[in-house]
């Protein structure tokens, strides 16, 4: 006696899908390969500007920006030897090649997550519930976004989007006070004091996390 599911109770959508994805393709494929052109064109303009700058300068700006971020002269150090050391390897081509990735990318993210994500923070309802959708797409490996990118734009280089980070933190940072915006938005503790302080001096009420933040 065989003690698996019960086929009676069995159903399979993959033939509707597999009909929903070739009627897309049939339908919309020129579409969707002018705008993987676009992207491609993008992507090897932004491959091509990075061959032209010499290995030393973008050396340079990696350690300016580590240190605008960091503030640590021994992160901005490390950072820039490690990179030092994949051209050392013989792999610079394969590291602008991946950053003209991660540029593009990123960029595009924050263009549809950022604005989405403030758009949905008007909706109270919208919001309840996309949330749990979103924090559990944020979970899914990144090779499940690849599939149906490559059954929609075909094979090449591929321009993966997850915009769902980029829209949960703006649901979040448009959800929460003023104090936890700024501390998402990325501003420091010392530069958030500091306005925080010119703030009370010409009288505005910073409000209590602001007098706690200040007390810190």
């Amino acid at each position: 006696m065989s003690n698996g599911f019960p086929q009676a109770l069995q159903f399979s959508f993959a033939d509707n899908v597999n009909r929903l994805v070739d009627w897309l393709v049939m339908n919309y494929g020129d579409h969707l390969r002018s705008v993987s052109d676009q992207l491609l064109q993008l992507l090897v303009g932004l491959e091509n500007l990075l061959r032209v700058l010499p290995w030393w300068v973008l050396l340079l700006l990696v350690g300016l920006l580590a240190w605008h971020a960091s503030r640590s002269l021994l992160r901005s150090v490390v950072l820039v030897a490690l990179l030092a050391l994949i051209g050392m390897l013989g792999l610079w081509d394969k590291l602008l090649q991946t950053l003209a990735l991660v540029l593009v990318s990123t960029g595009l993210c924050v263009l549809v997550g950022v604005p989405l994500g403030i758009l949905l923070a008007s909706r109270p309802l919208a919001k309840r519930l996309l949330l749990p959708v979103l924090d559990v797409m944020q979970t899914l490996p990144a090779f499940v976004y690849l599939i149906p990118v490559l059954m929609l734009f075909g094979l090449g280089k591929v321009v993966q989007m997850s915009e769902f980070a980029a829209i949960r933190e703006t649901l979040a940072a448009c959800g929460g006070s003023r104090m936890e915006t700024a501390r998402r938005l990325g501003i420091s503790e010392r530069t958030l004091r500091y306005r925080l302080a010119k703030a009370r001096e010409q009288g505005e009420d910073v409000g209590l996390p602001g007098r706690k933040a200040l007390s810190a």
